[in-house]
Protein backbone atom coordinates (compact mmCIF):
# COMPACT_ATOMS: atom_id res chain seq x y z
CA UNK A 1 0.00 0.00 0.00
CA UNK A 2 1.70 3.32 -0.78
CA UNK A 3 1.36 5.79 2.54
CA UNK A 4 0.82 9.43 1.68
CA UNK A 5 3.82 11.47 2.67
CA UNK A 6 3.99 15.21 3.75
CA UNK A 7 6.91 17.37 2.36
CA UNK A 8 7.62 21.05 3.48
CA UNK A 9 9.38 23.69 1.96
CA UNK A 10 12.22 24.50 4.58
CA UNK A 11 14.10 27.71 4.23
CA UNK A 12 17.67 27.11 6.56
CA UNK A 13 20.34 29.42 7.70
CA UNK A 14 23.96 28.55 8.45
CA UNK A 15 24.19 31.09 11.04
CA UNK A 16 22.04 28.73 13.55
CA UNK A 17 23.58 25.95 14.45
CA UNK A 18 20.84 22.81 13.68
CA UNK A 19 20.51 19.34 14.00
CA UNK A 20 18.11 16.34 12.62
CA UNK A 21 16.14 13.36 14.31
CA UNK A 22 17.40 10.20 14.42
CA UNK A 23 16.91 6.82 16.40
CA UNK A 24 18.78 5.63 19.34
CA UNK A 25 21.64 3.38 18.33
CA UNK A 26 22.72 2.01 21.44
CA UNK A 27 21.87 -1.62 22.01
CA UNK A 28 19.45 -0.54 24.76
CA UNK A 29 17.53 1.82 22.87
CA UNK A 30 17.46 -0.32 19.57
CA UNK A 31 15.41 -2.91 21.90
CA UNK A 32 13.49 -0.16 23.78
CA UNK A 33 12.37 0.85 20.05
CA UNK A 34 12.03 -2.67 18.44
CA UNK A 35 9.65 -3.30 21.86
CA UNK A 36 7.53 -0.64 20.84
CA UNK A 37 7.57 -1.08 17.07
CA UNK A 38 6.48 -4.85 17.72
CA UNK A 39 4.65 -5.15 20.97
CA UNK A 40 3.59 -2.02 23.08
CA UNK A 41 1.61 -0.49 20.36
CA UNK A 42 -0.83 -3.60 19.69
CA UNK A 43 -4.36 -3.25 22.67
CA UNK A 44 -5.06 -6.72 21.27
CA UNK A 45 -2.12 -9.02 20.64
CA UNK A 46 -3.60 -12.04 19.42
CA UNK A 47 -5.69 -10.21 16.98
CA UNK A 48 -2.56 -8.31 15.76
CA UNK A 49 -0.50 -11.49 15.15
CA UNK A 50 -3.63 -12.86 13.49
CA UNK A 51 -4.23 -9.92 11.21
CA UNK A 52 -0.35 -9.09 10.71
CA UNK A 53 0.52 -12.97 9.25
CA UNK A 54 -2.64 -12.94 7.56
CA UNK A 55 -2.32 -10.34 5.27
CA UNK A 56 0.79 -10.98 5.17
CA UNK A 57 -0.04 -14.38 3.41
CA UNK A 58 -3.04 -12.25 1.50
CA UNK A 59 -0.57 -10.23 0.30
CA UNK A 60 1.92 -13.36 -1.21
CA UNK A 61 -1.27 -15.04 -3.16
CA UNK A 62 -1.42 -11.43 -4.76
CA UNK A 63 1.66 -11.24 -5.47
CA UNK A 64 1.47 -14.32 -7.98
CA UNK A 65 -1.70 -13.81 -9.21
CA UNK A 66 -3.29 -16.52 -6.89
CA UNK A 67 -5.63 -14.59 -4.89
CA UNK A 68 -8.13 -17.08 -5.12
CA UNK A 69 -6.21 -19.46 -3.19
CA UNK A 70 -6.59 -20.26 0.75
CA UNK A 71 -3.72 -19.98 2.93
CA UNK A 72 -3.78 -22.19 5.83
CA UNK A 73 -4.27 -21.75 9.36
CA UNK A 74 -3.56 -24.00 12.30
CA UNK A 75 -5.44 -23.52 15.01
CA UNK A 76 -4.44 -24.09 18.50
CA UNK A 77 -5.85 -26.08 21.35
CA UNK A 78 -4.96 -27.16 24.92
CA UNK A 79 -3.70 -30.17 23.83
CA UNK A 80 -1.36 -28.72 20.93
CA UNK A 81 -0.68 -25.34 21.78
CA UNK A 82 0.46 -24.20 18.82
CA UNK A 83 -0.13 -21.77 16.31
CA UNK A 84 0.75 -21.69 12.62
CA UNK A 85 -0.26 -19.99 9.42
CA UNK A 86 1.10 -21.18 5.33
CA UNK A 87 0.94 -19.57 2.45
CA UNK A 88 1.08 -20.58 -1.21
CA UNK A 89 2.81 -17.48 -2.43
CA UNK A 90 6.75 -17.36 -3.80
CA UNK A 91 8.43 -17.61 -0.39
CA UNK A 92 11.54 -16.12 0.24
CA UNK A 93 15.37 -16.51 -0.36
CA UNK A 94 17.69 -17.35 2.06
CA UNK A 95 18.83 -13.89 2.13
CA UNK A 96 15.99 -12.03 2.23
CA UNK A 97 15.21 -14.15 4.85
CA UNK A 98 18.26 -13.33 7.33
CA UNK A 99 17.39 -9.71 6.70
CA UNK A 100 13.75 -9.33 6.93
CA UNK A 101 13.13 -10.86 9.93
CA UNK A 102 15.54 -8.47 11.75
CA UNK A 103 14.62 -5.26 10.09
CA UNK A 104 12.08 -3.18 10.89
CA UNK A 105 10.34 -0.14 8.25
CA UNK A 106 11.80 -1.56 5.23
CA UNK A 107 9.00 -2.69 3.01
CA UNK A 108 8.35 -3.82 -0.80
CA UNK A 109 4.99 -3.06 -0.83
CA UNK A 110 4.78 0.62 0.15
CA UNK A 111 4.96 1.48 -3.59
CA UNK A 112 1.74 -0.61 -4.74
CA UNK A 113 -1.77 -0.52 -4.05
CA UNK A 114 -2.48 -4.13 -4.99
CA UNK A 115 -1.20 -4.97 -1.24
CA UNK A 116 -2.05 -4.07 1.62
CA UNK A 117 1.57 -4.24 3.64
CA UNK A 118 3.12 -1.51 3.81
CA UNK A 119 5.10 -0.76 7.14
CA UNK A 120 7.70 -3.09 7.56
CA UNK A 121 6.43 -4.37 10.40
CA UNK A 122 3.56 -7.46 9.90
CA UNK A 123 6.70 -10.39 9.27
CA UNK A 124 7.62 -9.44 12.94
CA UNK A 125 3.84 -9.79 14.42
CA UNK A 126 4.82 -12.90 16.18
CA UNK A 127 6.83 -10.95 18.72
CA UNK A 128 3.59 -8.93 20.10
CA UNK A 129 2.59 -12.08 21.40
CA UNK A 130 5.96 -14.81 21.88
CA UNK A 131 9.97 -14.27 21.96
CA UNK A 132 10.20 -16.75 19.17
CA UNK A 133 9.13 -18.11 16.03
CA UNK A 134 9.95 -21.15 13.71
CA UNK A 135 10.47 -19.84 9.80
CA UNK A 136 9.89 -21.98 6.94
CA UNK A 137 10.63 -20.73 3.55
CA UNK A 138 9.59 -22.95 0.54
CA UNK A 139 11.62 -20.95 -2.47
CA UNK A 140 12.80 -22.23 -5.80
CA UNK A 141 13.03 -25.67 -4.86
CA UNK A 142 14.54 -25.37 -1.27
CA UNK A 143 12.81 -25.63 1.86
CA UNK A 144 14.52 -23.09 4.31
CA UNK A 145 14.15 -23.36 8.18
CA UNK A 146 15.07 -20.72 10.84
CA UNK A 147 14.74 -19.77 14.18
CA UNK A 148 13.66 -15.69 15.03
CA UNK A 149 14.01 -15.14 18.59
CA UNK A 150 14.90 -11.74 20.36
CA UNK A 151 18.27 -12.02 21.94
CA UNK A 152 19.68 -11.66 25.44
CA UNK A 153 19.64 -8.21 24.70
CA UNK A 154 16.37 -8.00 23.64
CA UNK A 155 16.67 -7.22 20.38
CA UNK A 156 15.62 -9.76 17.25
CA UNK A 157 17.88 -12.44 15.78
CA UNK A 158 17.40 -15.23 13.42
CA UNK A 159 18.93 -18.69 13.06
CA UNK A 160 19.18 -20.59 10.03
CA UNK A 161 19.15 -24.22 10.55
CA UNK A 162 19.04 -25.96 7.32
CA UNK A 163 18.19 -25.96 3.75
CA UNK A 164 17.23 -29.01 1.38
CA UNK A 165 15.91 -30.14 -1.70
CA UNK A 166 12.03 -30.00 -2.14
CA UNK A 167 9.11 -30.38 -4.39
CA UNK A 168 6.61 -28.70 -1.98
CA UNK A 169 4.83 -25.87 -3.01
CA UNK A 170 6.48 -22.71 -2.60
CA UNK A 171 5.80 -20.63 0.60
CA UNK A 172 6.35 -19.05 3.52
CA UNK A 173 5.24 -21.12 6.74
CA UNK A 174 5.32 -19.34 10.41
CA UNK A 175 4.33 -21.55 13.61
CA UNK A 176 5.07 -20.63 17.39
CA UNK A 177 3.57 -21.71 20.40
CA UNK A 178 1.53 -20.58 22.94
CA UNK A 179 0.05 -20.53 26.37
CA UNK A 180 -2.79 -23.46 26.57
CA UNK A 181 -5.08 -20.72 28.60
CA UNK A 182 -4.87 -17.93 25.66
CA UNK A 183 -6.27 -20.78 22.86
CA UNK A 184 -9.85 -18.67 23.22
CA UNK A 185 -8.32 -15.60 22.48
CA UNK A 186 -6.49 -16.78 19.45
CA UNK A 187 -9.61 -18.44 18.61
CA UNK A 188 -11.78 -15.43 18.94
CA UNK A 189 -9.27 -13.29 16.78
CA UNK A 190 -9.06 -15.77 14.07
CA UNK A 191 -13.25 -15.51 13.57
CA UNK A 192 -12.35 -11.68 13.77
CA UNK A 193 -9.75 -11.63 10.83
CA UNK A 194 -11.39 -13.97 8.83
CA UNK A 195 -14.30 -11.70 8.31
CA UNK A 196 -12.06 -9.83 6.27
CA UNK A 197 -11.78 -12.55 3.83
CA UNK A 198 -14.03 -13.35 1.02
CA UNK A 199 -11.75 -16.78 0.60
CA UNK A 200 -11.39 -18.01 4.22
CA UNK A 201 -8.13 -20.05 5.03
CA UNK A 202 -8.25 -23.74 5.26
CA UNK A 203 -8.41 -24.45 9.26
CA UNK A 204 -6.12 -26.87 10.43
CA UNK A 205 -5.63 -28.23 14.12
CA UNK A 206 -8.66 -26.91 15.96
CA UNK A 207 -12.08 -25.63 14.93
CA UNK A 208 -13.56 -22.34 14.28
CA UNK A 209 -17.47 -21.34 13.54
CA UNK A 210 -16.52 -18.31 11.37
CA UNK A 211 -19.27 -15.39 11.53
CA UNK A 212 -22.60 -15.81 9.74
CA UNK A 213 -22.79 -12.13 7.94
CA UNK A 214 -26.31 -12.35 6.14
CA UNK A 215 -26.56 -9.44 3.91
CA UNK A 216 -29.94 -7.47 4.58
CA UNK A 217 -28.99 -5.06 1.42
CA UNK A 218 -26.14 -4.78 -0.97
CA UNK A 219 -24.60 -2.42 -3.70
CA UNK A 220 -21.93 -1.02 -5.94
CA UNK A 221 -18.83 -1.94 -3.20
CA UNK A 222 -21.09 -2.47 0.60
CA UNK A 223 -23.44 -4.64 1.91
CA UNK A 224 -25.76 -3.82 5.14
CA UNK A 225 -25.56 -6.79 7.21
CA UNK A 226 -28.31 -8.36 9.94
CA UNK A 227 -27.49 -7.05 13.06
CA UNK A 228 -25.41 -9.86 15.35
CA UNK A 229 -23.97 -8.27 18.40
CA UNK A 230 -22.53 -11.66 19.59
CA UNK A 231 -20.43 -11.63 16.70
CA UNK A 232 -19.22 -7.91 16.65
CA UNK A 233 -21.97 -7.24 13.66
CA UNK A 234 -23.02 -3.93 14.83
CA UNK A 235 -21.44 -1.05 13.26
CA UNK A 236 -20.25 0.24 10.18
CA UNK A 237 -16.60 -1.21 8.74
CA UNK A 238 -13.95 0.54 5.98
CA UNK A 239 -12.55 -2.68 4.46
CA UNK A 240 -9.33 -2.21 2.40
CA UNK A 241 -7.84 -5.34 0.87
CA UNK A 242 -8.95 -8.10 3.78
CA UNK A 243 -8.32 -5.93 6.39
CA UNK A 244 -11.31 -3.93 8.07
CA UNK A 245 -11.42 -0.73 10.14
CA UNK A 246 -14.59 0.41 12.60
CA UNK A 247 -15.26 3.96 11.46
CA UNK A 248 -15.99 6.33 14.03
CA UNK A 249 -18.68 8.31 13.30
CA UNK A 250 -17.73 11.20 15.45
CA UNK A 251 -14.84 11.67 13.59
CA UNK A 252 -16.49 12.44 10.22
CA UNK A 253 -19.14 15.14 12.42
CA UNK A 254 -22.06 13.80 9.83
CA UNK A 255 -25.60 14.30 10.48
CA UNK A 256 -29.04 12.84 9.33
CA UNK A 257 -29.16 9.66 7.53
CA UNK A 258 -25.26 9.65 6.87
CA UNK A 259 -24.54 9.48 10.74
CA UNK A 260 -27.77 6.73 10.33
CA UNK A 261 -25.49 4.82 7.90
CA UNK A 262 -22.20 4.97 9.88
CA UNK A 263 -24.20 4.10 13.35
CA UNK A 264 -25.62 0.71 11.00
CA UNK A 265 -23.66 -2.62 10.26
CA UNK A 266 -22.41 -2.45 7.09
CA UNK A 267 -19.21 -3.08 5.49
CA UNK A 268 -17.83 -0.34 2.92
CA UNK A 269 -15.28 -1.04 0.35
CA UNK A 270 -12.52 1.49 -0.48
CA UNK A 271 -9.47 1.14 -2.98
CA UNK A 272 -6.62 0.24 -1.15
CA UNK A 273 -4.17 3.68 -0.23
CA UNK A 274 -7.49 5.47 -0.13
CA UNK A 275 -7.73 5.32 3.54
CA UNK A 276 -4.96 6.40 6.01
CA UNK A 277 -4.07 3.56 8.20
CA UNK A 278 -2.73 3.46 11.46
CA UNK A 279 0.62 1.89 11.69
CA UNK A 280 -0.95 -0.76 14.26
CA UNK A 281 -3.98 -1.17 11.90
CA UNK A 282 -6.60 -1.29 14.87
CA UNK A 283 -8.42 2.33 13.42
CA UNK A 284 -8.26 4.89 10.65
CA UNK A 285 -6.29 7.65 10.85
CA UNK A 286 -8.88 10.14 10.04
CA UNK A 287 -6.96 13.07 8.32
CA UNK A 288 -8.48 15.32 5.68
CA UNK A 289 -8.47 13.03 2.53
CA UNK A 290 -9.89 10.17 4.55
CA UNK A 291 -12.44 12.22 5.95
CA UNK A 292 -13.04 13.42 2.51
CA UNK A 293 -13.15 9.72 0.96
CA UNK A 294 -15.28 8.28 3.43
CA UNK A 295 -17.91 10.66 3.46
CA UNK A 296 -18.25 10.49 -0.64
CA UNK A 297 -18.82 6.87 0.04
CA UNK A 298 -21.43 7.84 2.00
CA UNK A 299 -23.11 10.05 -0.41
CA UNK A 300 -22.66 7.46 -3.28
CA UNK A 301 -24.48 4.73 -1.04
CA UNK A 302 -27.31 7.15 0.33
CA UNK A 303 -28.17 7.19 -4.65
CA UNK A 304 -27.42 3.80 -4.53
CA UNK A 305 -30.10 2.94 -1.72
CA UNK A 306 -32.50 5.16 -3.06
CA UNK A 307 -31.88 4.26 -6.85
CA UNK A 308 -32.53 0.73 -6.31
CA UNK A 309 -36.09 1.28 -4.85
CA UNK A 310 -36.99 4.60 -7.13
CA UNK A 311 -36.49 2.66 -10.54
CA UNK A 312 -40.34 0.40 -8.80
CA UNK A 313 -41.90 3.64 -8.02
CA UNK A 314 -40.82 5.32 -11.07
CA UNK A 315 -42.72 2.25 -13.27
CA UNK A 316 -46.10 3.08 -11.29
CA UNK A 317 -48.38 4.44 -13.42
CA UNK A 318 -50.44 6.47 -10.92
CA UNK A 319 -50.16 8.47 -8.08
CA UNK A 320 -52.03 6.21 -6.36
CA UNK A 321 -49.93 3.30 -7.37
CA UNK A 322 -46.57 5.08 -6.61
CA UNK A 323 -48.13 6.03 -2.91
CA UNK A 324 -49.01 1.98 -2.69
CA UNK A 325 -45.54 1.07 -3.12
CA UNK A 326 -44.20 3.75 -0.76
CA UNK A 327 -46.58 2.80 1.90
CA UNK A 328 -45.55 -0.91 1.70
CA UNK A 329 -41.57 0.21 1.43
CA UNK A 330 -42.56 2.60 5.02
CA UNK A 331 -43.65 -0.60 5.94
CA UNK A 332 -41.57 -3.46 5.21
CA UNK A 333 -39.79 -4.55 8.42
CA UNK A 334 -37.18 -6.71 6.47
CA UNK A 335 -35.52 -3.40 5.23
CA UNK A 336 -32.92 -1.95 7.90
CA UNK A 337 -34.32 0.97 9.26
CA UNK A 338 -31.65 3.45 7.63
CA UNK A 339 -33.08 2.78 4.54
CA UNK A 340 -36.36 2.98 5.01
CA UNK A 341 -36.04 6.20 6.36
CA UNK A 342 -33.93 7.19 3.45
CA UNK A 343 -36.50 6.01 1.18
CA UNK A 344 -38.99 8.29 2.66
CA UNK A 345 -37.19 11.41 2.24
CA UNK A 346 -35.99 10.54 -1.36
CA UNK A 347 -37.89 8.83 -3.45
CA UNK A 348 -40.01 10.76 -5.49
CA UNK A 349 -42.48 10.16 -8.45
CA UNK A 350 -42.57 11.98 -11.89
CA UNK A 351 -40.07 14.51 -9.88
CA UNK A 352 -42.28 15.21 -6.86
CA UNK A 353 -42.02 13.96 -3.51
CA UNK A 354 -44.17 11.29 -2.26
CA UNK A 355 -46.51 10.86 1.26
CA UNK A 356 -48.86 8.45 2.81
CA UNK A 357 -51.55 11.59 3.14
CA UNK A 358 -54.07 12.02 0.85
CA UNK A 359 -54.96 15.49 -0.14
CA UNK A 360 -58.37 16.01 -1.28
CA UNK A 361 -59.72 19.46 -2.86
CA UNK A 362 -63.27 19.81 -0.73
CA UNK A 363 -63.95 22.75 -2.78
CA UNK A 364 -64.98 20.40 -5.17
CA UNK A 365 -67.79 19.00 -2.51
CA UNK A 366 -69.51 22.26 -2.11
CA UNK A 367 -72.53 21.05 -4.25
CA UNK A 368 -73.44 18.11 -1.84
CA UNK A 369 -76.02 18.77 0.70
CA UNK A 370 -74.88 17.89 4.14
CA UNK A 371 -78.15 16.78 6.50
CA UNK A 372 -78.44 16.56 10.03
CA UNK A 373 -80.73 15.21 13.17
CA UNK A 374 -81.46 16.68 15.88
CA UNK A 375 -82.58 14.85 18.99
CA UNK A 376 -85.48 16.68 20.92
CA UNK A 377 -85.73 15.96 25.23
CA UNK A 378 -89.31 15.16 25.97
CA UNK A 379 -88.85 17.08 28.92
Amino acid sequence: MKLSTVTNDVITSSDFESTTFKIASSEKGLAKIFHIMTTAIYSDRPLAVLRELSTNAYDAHIEIGKAERPFEWIIPTPFEPTFGIRDYGPGLSHEDCMTLYITVGESTKDDSNEQVGAFGLGSKAFYAYTDGATVISRHNGQKSTYACFKGAKGLPEITHYATEPTDEPSGLEVTFPIEAKDTHDFERAAIAVAKGFDVKPIVKGGTLEFADETSEMTGDGWKMLKRDYRHGVDKAYAQQGCVRYRIDADALDLTGTARDIINSPIVIDFPIGSLDVAVRREGLGYNTTTIANIKKRIQEIEKDIVDQYQIEIAGATTKWEARKIYYRLSKNASLPEVVRTLLLKRVVWKGKPITNKVSLDMSKFASLACSHTTRYDNN
